[in-house]
């Protein structure tokens, strides 16, 4: 009776309980979950470590504190299931158009990166606003 009691317990909690799944990402500054997929993923290098973030303005926290992460990975706006090297792309920075095509938990200043300069402008132009910034470091700067 208490082995059958002690199992139904086990099934009612891990069927009652929220599942997680194993893939989910989190921001390592804010440990706000990172969808599949989301327009405005961050990841920063240094060495083997490698920090996933939510935002650019948790990026910027993360580099205030350890300058040292100099390699970064970036979703490219247009392809979100892409990571681009972001050192090397584009960024439309200080747009608020933008922000009803990054998704609902976006936080500000948006950032939206690209893979060339002539696709940032692009969406410049769709939007009708922001700047165009060549680097993650220099688009967190101008955000």
């Amino acid at each position: 009776m208490k082995i059958l009691l002690g199992l139904f317990l086990v099934l009612f909690i891990s069927y009652f309980s929220p599942s997680v799944s194993a893939s989910e990402i989190y921001c390592g500054v804010c440990n706000m979950p990172i969808p599949e997929h989301a327009k405005n993923h961050i990841i920063l290098k240094k060495d083997s470590k490698t920090v996933d973030l939510c935002s650019a303005p948790c990026a910027s926290k993360i580099i205030k504190h350890d300058p040292n992460y100099k390699n970064s990975l970036v979703t490219d706006f247009n392809s979100p299931d892409k990571m681009i090297d972001g050192n090397l792309a584009y960024f439309l920075v200080k747009s608020e158009k933008i922000k009803s095509d990054m998704g609902s938990m976006v936080m500000p200043p948006y950032l939206a990166a690209f893979s060339t300069k002539k696709k940032a402008e692009e969406a410049q132009k769709k939007y009708g606003d922001g700047i165009v910034i060549y680097g993650l470091g220099e688009a967190l700067k101008a955000s």
